[in-house]
């Protein structure tokens, strides 16, 4: 007799909210692109908006592998899975297996990670090139190079808009920030910037972030 082949069982009870923006990584590419989940049927699949990504389309080739991040309620979860099926037609979406095991991260309250990440800062319709040196959930500090003995063009409770490829935040939507703090160094300007969280769907990006940056050195 043949033997038959069951599939592993899939995570019990997965929850995972429709309209949650997810990180998603394919096997071969180094890019993280942003989607959403917009539909699921438990133990059987999820159901991803496509990415808007150039060249996306070989990367959807089934049983491709696939990586999956998300946030909810301060914890960072992710998985693998493979691609099921995609369409194009009336929507681009992909359909991915339901996962069979579930990695979880408690986000630290107050992590805050050395980093070199280029930044774009706009102020007033200015647009200034920048490295972000360190990073937590609820700001960072911003390092700009500016004309030697020029005077400062920030002030004290300035808003800025900030946007970062490596964190996910592109043009589109930039994440807003306050000047909270602020020095000048020979050719450079020092910014301290506390994060507006009237949007907290757009800090999801610098969390996932500092969690992979945690996992990575704890």
């Amino acid at each position: 007799m043949t033997e038959t082949q069951t599939a592993p069982p899939a995570v019990e009870n997965f929850f995972c909210p429709i309209g949650t923006e997810l990180i998603i990584q394919f096997e071969g590419d180094a890019a993280q692109l942003r989607s959403s989940l917009v539909g699921l049927e438990n133990g059987q699949f999820l159901i991803i908006k496509a990415p808007k990504a150039p060249g996306l389309q070989p990367l959807l080739m089934i049983d491709k592998p696939v990586k999956a991040i998300f946030l909810h309620k301060g914890t960072v979860f992710g998985f693998m899975s493979k691609i099921l099926l995609s369409i194009m037609s009336p929507v681009p979406l992909f359909f991915i297996a339901c996962p069979e095991k579930m990695q979880r991260h408690e986000l630290r309250r107050n992590l805050r990670m050395d980093c070199s990440l280029p930044v774009v800062l706009r102020d007033k319709g200015r647009e200034h090139n920048g490295i972000i040196m360190d990073l937590r959930s609820t700001g960072c500090r911003v390092t700009i190079a500016v004309d030697p003995g020029s005077p400062t063009e920030f002030k004290v409770d300035d808003t800025v808009e900030l946007t970062c490829e490596m964190l996910g935040i592109d043009r589109e939507k930039p994440i807003r920030g306050i000047v909270r703090n602020l020095s000048q160094d020979g050719k450079r300007t020092h910014l301290g910037c506390q994060f507006d969280t009237a949007d907290p769907g757009a800090l999801e990006g610098i969390q996932i972030y500092l969690s992979q940056v945690s996992n990575l050195i704890s």
